[in-house]
């Protein structure tokens, strides 16, 4: 037995080498490494338990059985007892390293992209293991199966019914472990595809970036996107779906080892429903969770929202209690159509899952919690695109201030570039976010007489012009009213709510659009503190928080809350200005209209 053993382990040596140094793309190597299993399960089968059996039969038949003409006396018994416990030691040996073999060999065939080879070397190996428990209760015979015929070697009462149960036991045990093996090298599997989905999905988002900005309009991007994000949805639920195929030989009517109900609940509650399918969900929400807190270069920042949107979507349309519910439906493949019989075997299947959950230290993953964990993960991921762009927005809004001489300005004709690509930003935006997301809020037709109202509140707060100013007499009157001015303006912020920048987002268009308008104009509002305007520096900044508020209104769902902020734009620019005079409502209305109608249309 031990020249067997060496040459089996030599064997497990030879596979593991060739299986190391093999190219997975040739066919040819493949199929060599797929013959070696199978020829690897025909050999140890053959040649141990085939031995093993051999040997006892004729370790019986010379020294426990004896002959019918002689008298057995106390001591020949005692003797014989002597050679049952060295006998049933041999065996238990023999079988140790068996199954340590076989589990060292169908360790590697676990980690084959493709179980069904491993499916059938299982069966193999169990069904010849069940042929050789029942040989060697045969060939020990009724006279070693009682316990009272047993014998007692130093390590307890060990006798032929108990040597068929630990066999049994360790097969079970031995396999459970490779099947483990083998769920969670698909688990892996599924995880490296669903990296190269995101990678896919990334390449996508940039190649119809670059064809928008060359050639296509904003409707042709926007069927893009949404065909993107279903195509995202299906990838990842097809994705686990195909893995959950590939483990259902496991379960095979066909396959013995599916008929023992404790490796089926073991299997299908352990290995597939926590191992692969909750580790699965878990392993997105940390996936996505990542892309929220890091932001690796050449990352669109729409992919923050398809994914967003996808972790909202799975928690809300029950996604993920459905795809918990395809590793519960392993409990029943396989199972007899008889009516009795399937009633019968559920029974025991259901007892095997009790005692399963009564041992286990962690519940089984509920629908509930983890559908939570993807909504908080989709707000996560809301808020981080919200950052994202509006770090963008604020980069230009910072760079336009902080690159122009406020005290040389010259008298506004028309409103300054930047804010006009910010706009076209925004378009941008809204077209990505209109598509996943639903519009709370529909924007009603306006007038010149609305666009008006917003300037003539702010000037009827205290902001007057010069001649004011002059017809209150003096210098000093002026520097009155100049401290007039800024009271004022601190005073209406009392009474205002205050706007929070960072605050969280909801899903929904106007939350997401209006962030990222609250942090890029409170970037505009900070780098204006640090400049000093002259009365057109204070003008220009006037024409172009006007403009904002023309094509930034529809964009959000209270306006109020936008005029805030545009407030604090402008009071901001009148406490840096020297001269702090507005201009006329009709003469900002024109020098807006003369710019729309002469820039881009789709602003």
């Amino acid at each position: 037995m031990d020249e067997l053993f060496l040459k089996l382990d030599q064997e497990v040596v030879h596979s593991m080498t060739s299986q190391e140094g093999s190219d997975s793309s040739n066919p040819a190597t493949d199929r060599l490494l797929i013959s070696d299993v199978l020829h690897f399960a025909n050999i140890v089968t053959d040649t141990v338990l085939d031995g093993a059996l051999t040997y006892t039969f004729a370790f019986i038949s010379l020294f426990l059985r004896p002959s019918a003409l002689t008298i057995s006396t106390a001591e020949d018994e005692s003797s014989r007892a002597s050679l049952a416990a060295a006998l049933f030691e041999f065996l238990d040996s023999v079988t140790q390293k068996f199954f340590s073999l076989v589990e060292c060999r169908l360790q590697l065939e676990a980690c084959s992209p493709d179980p069904a080879l491993l499916v059938r070397a299982i069966e193999r190996i169990h069904s010849r293991l069940g042929n050789f428990g029942r040989s060697m209760l045969e060939v020990l015979g009724p006279e070693w199966a009682q316990p009272e015929a047993g014998c007692n070697n130093g390590k307890g009462l060990l006798t032929a019914d108990q040597f068929k149960a630990r066999l049994d036991d360790a097969c079970l045990r031995t396999l459970l472990r490779v099947v483990s093996a083998c769920s969670q090298h698909q688990l892996q599997l599924l995880r490296l595809q669903t990296a190269d989905c995101f990678t896919d999905i990334r390449h996508q988002l940039l190649q119809a970036a670059k064809a928008e900005s060359s050639s296509l309009r904003d409707q042709d991007s926007r069927v893009g996107i949404t065909e993107i994000y279903h195509g995202l949805s299906r990838t990842l639920v097809e994705l686990l779906r195909s893995t959950l195929r590939k483990l259902e030989a496991f379960l095979s009517p066909a396959n013995t080892l599916s008929q023992v109900q404790l490796f089926r609940a073991t299997f299908s509650l352990e290995n597939v429903r926590e191992g692969l399918v909750a580790a699965y969900l878990r392993f997105l929400t940390r996936f996505c969770e990542d892309l929220s807190m890091y932001t690796p270069p050449g990352l669109p920042g729409v992919i923050r929202l398809l994914t967003g949107k996808l972790c909202l979507d799975w928690a809300n349309s029950g996604t993920v209690g459905h795809l918990l519910n395809l590793a519960d439906d392993f409990l029943l493949i396989g199972l007899p159509k008889a009516a009795a019989l399937a009633k019968s075997q559920q029974q025991t299947l259901f007892k095997q899952m009790q005692c399963l959950l009564v041992n286990r230290q962690d519940p089984l993953t509920a629908p509930g919690p983890l559908s939570d964990q993807f909504r908080a993960v989709s707000s996560l991921l809301f808020t981080s695109y919200v950052k994202f762009e509006g770090a963008q927005i604020a980069h230009m809004m910072r760079r336009s201030v902080e690159a122009r001489d406020w005290l040389k300005c010259p008298e506004p004709r028309s409103v300054r570039s930047v804010i006009r690509r910010i706009l076209e930003d925004f378009n941008t935006m809204d077209g990505q976010v209109s598509q996943l997301l639903p519009v709370k809020h529909r924007p009603r037709d306006r007038g010149s007489s609305d666009f008006r109202s917003w300037h003539s509140s702010f000037q009827t707060a205290g902001l007057r012009g010069s001649q004011h100013a002059s017809e209150a007499g003096g210098g000093s009157s002026a520097k009155n009213l100049e401290l007039d001015h800024t009271l004022a303006y601190q005073l209406r912020r009392l009474f205002f709510q205050r706007t929070d920048i960072f605050a969280p987002v909801e899903a929904t268009r106007e939350s997401i659009l209006f962030g990222v308008i609250k942090i890029g104009l409170k970037a505009f509002v900070e780098c204006a503190r640090t400049r000093v305007f002259s009365k057109f520096g204070l003008h220009q900044i006037q024409v172009d928080c006007h403009f904002l508020h023309i094509h930034l209104w529809k964009f959000v769902s209270d306006e109020k809350q936008l005029q805030a902020v545009l407030e604090d734009v402008l009071g901001s620019v009148v406490q840096r200005c020297i001269e702090p005079e507005l201009m006329d409502d009709s003469v900002v209305d024109a020098v807006c209209c003369t710019t729309k109608s002469g820039s881009n249309p789709s602003i």
